[in-house]
């Protein structure tokens, strides 16, 4: 199945998904970008996040590169969850212009996809994962998604049409 490409906010649609997918950082760093979006809409979102680095190893994935986190959001629906993926070094800067480690994205994204065949998920959304402030291009980021989510009824979501 292809991949659903639109242009706009995907956290602005009403019919929310199963799964919100989207890149986070290996240093705790929450608000920027499309994670500040979506801690301002689910403030559950932003506190999984935050807090994952304390939680025990034994019950959840160690906060690392290459490592997801699915937790649900339930304020969006009894059934969504959003699934943080650990795909970026850093914050972008001058000396870091392109922070997402493309490994790590596709290792996240073969955990990711072990993960719903678990649980069953239905639809996923995200923005162009990895292409804002982690400095990726989607014609490296797109097939790795497609690869691991390609089964899946995926929308990808880009806010400036670009």
């Amino acid at each position: 199945m292809p991949l659903t490409c639109r242009t706009g906010d995907c956290l602005g649609h009403h019919a929310y998904p199963k799964l919100i997918v989207h890149v986070v950082n290996d240093i705790s760093r929450w608000g920027a970008g499309f994670s500040g979006s979506l801690g301002r809409l689910n403030p559950l979102a932003r506190r999984s996040f935050l807090e994952w680095p304390r939680r025990p190893a034994d019950s959840f994935p160690p906060y690392a590169v290459g490592r997801v986190l699915v937790w649900p959001v339930g304020s969006m629906g009894s059934d969504v969850r959003v699934a943080h993926l650990c795909a970026q070094r850093g914050v972008r800067g001058r000396k870091n212009p392109v922070p997402l480690d493309l490994a790590a994205l596709d290792t996240c994204l073969a955990a990711l996809t072990s993960a719903l065949a678990i649980t069953g998920c239905g639809a996923v959304v995200m923005p162009k994962i990895g292409c804002g402030l982690a400095g990726g291009s989607w014609r490296d980021v797109g097939p790795l998604v497609e690869r691991h989510l390609g089964h899946l009824d995926v929308t990808v979501y880009d806010l400036d049409g670009r």
